[in-house]
């Protein structure tokens, strides 16, 4: 495996204490990533997408995949103060949902 450089590099973490966390958020039916690609995802500057999770496997956030329902997004967060906004932002929904007890078909 090669490695390749995060291209985001206007982040320097040198002279940083840094504690790297993955944050995993499971998309839900009505979430504002369903149906887009993975990198129309806007992320804190200093948090990285390394893939998702769909059916047991992980694909690469190279290969751009589109999120679906059910999917697992990874975000690498390299810094512990940017978690909180990270989860607010992957947890953003539709304000409306359906349901079958509302809107019976």
């Amino acid at each position: 495996m090669k490695f390749t450089p995060i291209p985001n590099s206007d982040c320097n973490f040198q002279g940083r204490d840094l504690k790297p966390q993955l944050v995993n958020v499971k998309i839900q039916l009505n979430s504002l990533y369903c149906g887009i690609n993975l990198n129309k995802i806007a992320l804190p500057r200093e948090c990285f997408c390394i893939g998702l999770i769909r059916q047991g496997t992980i694909i690469s956030a190279r290969d751009n995949p589109r999120i679906y329902c059910g999917d697992n997004i990874l975000v690498l967060a390299m810094v512990n103060n940017s978690i909180p906004a990270l989860k607010i932002l992957l947890h953003q929904n539709h304000p409306i949902t359906w349901s079958e007890f509302q809107c019976p078909l």
